[in-house]
């Protein structure tokens, strides 16, 4: 057996790459590299990446899991993306701790790794975060970012099971084992496994098929098995999909054959290796596809420019790959790259917008003008913050904030309050004013933003909702009532049951002493006196009583039907309810647009007031009154915005409504060149009722 030395030669190299995964063979390199300095080990690790050398270093690394190597962790995950079997190179991680959290959950955001492979990265570090404790937060991150980018259903149903056992804080394997917990020694087969000749493609004859016994096709005069044989044997066990040429060949120049699909099945590190000036085309298209899938953007922006300066195109070069590629290197914050490709895109491109574009890259060299208002948003978007700090950044005061410089920025900031919490009725409200206001500023219409209509939806389901409990309320009391005045008229029925039982026993024992003194012994002539003074009083009593009785029992029928009829009015009225907040709404919808009059038949009409309408404004908030105002000048001067929400009431005639924000409505007469009056100013729900007031 041979000792160890320092030096990574070219003999160890290959002798490491032709180590199959075998327990006998991996413990014999085990017994020679075991007493390495773990420096040394990191180096070989990362010259053997560096050198693109996959079957060697996939090898060496499962050499180093099974002596026990906690390597440095940055080092560990970079070289994973040059490894061929990554199911064997997680024996590895079962050697590392907390530290290798950070550079596993980098890496597993980049581009760079392939996706099952960033998949792994997730579960690693999860593993790791709840063996030794670290960011599990973190590491949470990364997996909802992982579940969002993984279209493989097989991924996806790992990083589920992945999450349930981060969020349990037990490592509990379920459909897959725990990886960082899998001893390779356990692990590792006695025999070799069967070699791969082919990954399933028709192989070709790299060299022509010739006799042994015929001359050899060098020209040597040879027999062809004293002469060439040997050496063709080694070409055929060579062999790739194209006849003629080797794997070896492809590997080190895929351009002799103009096939893109080499180039798709690259690992990172392969595409490194390629020199742009031999590809063809198509390969050059597919290289910089896949470089800039790993986030290489200075290797995909070289085949880019190669492509571009071929004359000899069958088509012509689509400069939008020089777009696709700026606008990938901005949001990767690769500014050189993104740079140069946009110097490459010709200025008179159409199918690009130069402001968005400059938009882009002042944010990226400038990141710190956003980087406040971001903070502020995000604090606004979290739940679990501080209510003080919450109410202080909250995305109601932002629209506040940006209202008077940055009136659009408002407008999208109250739209975002507004849907964030619907239910805040009085501080949309405000929202819905500050949306207005920032129209203005705008030169838009104040009035018909969409807010409008989120605003005014939530409020009215308030109502709706609130008027509901509020029936039901009503209808409990009511069913209540009627309950209690049955149980009373039971009562009253009762007692006058047994008033009348006592009155007839009465006129019975009266009847019977009557009929003794008639009957008597002597039989001489005997007059009955009747009942006494005191039986006249109980007796009258009873009367009295009975007649008091029927005239209750009388009142709580009255009363009971009377309930009825109110339950029945609450009930019917509470279904009503929502049918007729729509039909306001329909009808108010369907009425007109007015028709403002041409230029030339303008006459400006000085406005008139109704006291129904002065005395509205003296009722009605400052705002609301001043709207009214400004849009019936608005009206009289033929403003145009003013005059969109001028709509003909159609039940009424010469009858205008403008609508004052979203509760308020508007109503004027109007004489075309002759008059111009403010009727009233109405609340929206008083509307329907309005008009058919003046319709009679």
């Amino acid at each position: 057996m041979s000792r160890f030395t320092e030096e990574l030669t070219p003999q160890l190299i290959k002798r490491l790459a032709d180590t199959p995964f075998c327990r006998p063979r991996i413990a014999e390199l085990a017994q020679l590299l075991g007493a390495m300095p773990l420096e040394t080990a990191n180096q070989w690790v990362r010259e053997l990446a560096e050198a693109g050398e996959d079957q060697a270093l996939t090898r060496l690394l499962n050499v180093f899991a099974y002596c026990g190597f906690k390597l440095e962790p940055g080092v560990l995950v970079q070289s994973c993306l040059v490894t061929t079997e990554i199911s064997s190179v997680s024996y590895i991680f079962a050697h590392q701790d907390a530290r290798a959290i950070p550079h596993l959950c980098q890496m597993a955001r980049s581009e760079e790794p392939p996706g099952q492979l960033r998949i792994l990265y997730g579960r690693y570090a999860t593993e790791l975060a709840l063996r030794y404790g670290g960011d599990q937060d973190k590491v949470r991150r990364l997996l909802q970012y992982l579940s969002g980018v993984s279209y493989l259903e097989e991924a996806k149903i790992l990083v589920y099971e992945t999450l349930v056992m981060l969020d349990s804080g037990e490592l509990k394997p379920a459909l897959v084992p725990i990886l960082t917990a899998q001893d390779i020694k356990d692990h590792l087969p006695e025999r070799p496994p069967p070699k791969v000749i082919s990954g399933g493609g028709t192989l070709r004859r790299p060299v022509a098929k010739v006799g042994r016994n015929d001359p050899c096709h060098c020209g040597s005069g040879k027999k062809y098995k004293r002469c060439c044989a040997s050496k063709d044997g080694e070409l055929l066990a060579d062999a790739s999909e194209y006849a003629g040429i080797t794997q070896t060949q492809l590997l080190e120049n895929p351009g002799i054959v103009d096939d893109p699909h080499l180039i798709r099945g690259m690992r990172a590190y392969e595409i490194k290796k390629l020199d742009p000036a031999t590809l063809g085309f198509s390969q050059l298209i597919a290289a910089f596809r896949s470089a800039m899938g790993f986030g290489m953007f200075e290797i995909a922006l070289a085949m880019l420019v190669e492509c571009s300066q071929r004359g000899d195109l069958e088509y012509e070069f689509d400069q939008g790959h020089f777009v696709d590629l700026m606008e990938r290197a901005l949001n990767l914050g690769n500014m050189e790259v993104a740079e140069r490709a946009r110097k490459l895109i010709p200025t008179d491109y159409e199918l690009i917008d130069w402001d968005e574009v400059e938009m882009q890259f002042e944010l990226n060299r400038n990141p710190g003008v956003l980087a406040t208002l971001e903070r502020h948003c995000g604090t606004a978007l979290d739940s679990d913050a501080d209510i003080d700090f919450l109410l202080e950044r909250s995305l109601c005061n932002l629209s506040h904030i940006l209202r008077h410089k940055f009136p659009a920025l408002g407008i999208v900031f109250a739209r975002a309050a507004v849907m964030q919490s619907p239910e805040s009725i009085m501080d949309n409200e405000h929202l819905v004013e500050i949306t207005q206001e920032c129209r203005s500023e705008l030169g838009l219409e104040p009035w018909g933003d969409p807010i409008e209509q989120l605003v005014f939806s939530e409020e009215r389901e308030f109502y709706q909702r609130k008027q509901k409990s509020k029936n039901a309320a009503v209808e409990n009391d009511l069913r209540r009532e009627l309950a209690a005045a049955r149980e009373q008229a039971k009562l009253s029925s009762a007692k006058l049951t047994d008033a009348a039982a006592e009155l007839q026993k009465m006129k019975k024992e009266l009847a019977a002493k009557e009929s003794d003194k008639k009957e008597s012994g002597d039989k001489q002539l005997v007059t009955f006196e009747g009942p006494s003074p005191e039986q006249r009083a109980t007796m009258e009593r009873l009367r009295r009583q009975i007649d008091n009785l029927k005239v209750e029992i009388s009142n709580q029928q009255e009363q009971r039907q009377k309930l009825r009829q109110q339950l029945e009015r609450a009930q019917n009225s509470s279904g009503r309810g929502q049918e007729s907040v729509s039909q306001a709404e329909k009808s108010e919808d369907s009425d007109e647009q007015a028709e403002m009059p041409s230029k030339s038949e303008r006459r400006v009409v000085v406005p008139e007031y109704k006291e129904s309408f002065k005395s509205a404004c003296s009722n009605m908030p400052a705002a609301v009154a001043g709207a009214a105002l400004k849009a019936l000048s608005g009206i009289a001067a033929y403003d145009a915005a003013t005059w969109k929400n001028f709509r003909a009431i159609k039940q009424l005639t010469n009858i205008y409504r403008i609508r004052i924000g979203i509760h308020y409505r508007l109503l004027i007469l109007w004489l075309p060149g002759e008059r111009l009056c403010a009727l009233d100013l109405i609340p929206r729900q008083d509307l329907e009722s309005w008009i058919k007031r003046h319709a009679m």
